[in-house]
């Protein structure tokens, strides 16, 4: 039964959906695994002579109430295609700061339901110094954050399997000073976390282009950011 709790959150309502249980959107990762041992454990408790029995009563569930969880479950699930014995679950999220996600909790409650095994995040808005690295239980956490502003722009990297190397920015002090790219290495792959700068919606005052304000500092970032994409 154990095994229950490594299973993700659109998995557990899987389970219970096949076996004729109805689910609630709001219901917690804690609250599913409970629902399905209790019916895995009365699977294990009845008689060979009454499972019979059994199919025909979880066969009487409103089937409205079927649908309705089928229908909960698309659109609502991070799990999709489901992750694989041996591969990894990548995540990234422009947090919009930090501090904002943790104080509501909202950080917290994607890692406990979807269980990832590294998350990118962009836009921190939070100083190096400001979290250890064993901040997030279960994860090694790095961070890299503007230079001349840590309430500016900034990106983390929280990851459950520890990387071989990492390197901060992409060697271009012009660019590098905004805290915008992790690269971490792993045994069979290079994982790169970026926070792409905004080209801007509007133009410099007298430009006879109208190109965004920021457009020109954007396309000179993409151009030094090749090398480390490609």
């Amino acid at each position: 039964m154990s095994n229950l709790n490594k299973l993700t959150v659109a998995q557990l309502r899987e389970k219970l959906t096949d076996n004729g249980v109805s689910w609630e959107k709001g219901e917690k990762k804690a609250q599913l695994v409970e629902k399905l041992k209790e019916v895995l454990d009365s699977d294990q408790e009845e008689p060979e002579t009454k499972k019979p029995e059994r199919k025909r009563k979880s066969s009487t569930v409103s089937k409205t109430k079927q649908t309705s969880a089928k229908k909960q479950k698309v659109g609502h699930s991070f799990d999709t295609p489901q992750i694989q014995e041996g591969e990894l679950k990548i995540a990234s999220w422009n947090v919009a700061s930090l501090n904002s996600i943790l104080s509501k909790g909202d950080l917290k409650e994607y890692l406990e339901n979807e269980n990832p095994d590294i998350i990118c995040l962009q836009e921190t808005k939070a100083g190096e110094d400001k979290y250890s690295a064993d901040f997030f239980p279960g994860y090694t956490s790095i961070f890299y954050s503007c230079s001349f502003n840590p309430g500016y722009s900034g990106t983390a990297l929280l990851t459950k399997k520890k990387p071989i190397s990492v390197t901060k920015g992409i060697g271009i002090e012009e660019h590098d000073k905004e805290g915008r790219v992790i690269t971490a290495e792993y045994k069979n792959f290079y994982l790169v976390g970026t926070y792409i700068p905004n080209s801007g919606s509007k133009a410099k005052e007298g430009d006879l282009k109208g190109w965004p304000q920021n457009l020109d500092y954007r396309m000179e970032w993409d151009k030094a950011f090749q090398p480390v994409s490609y």
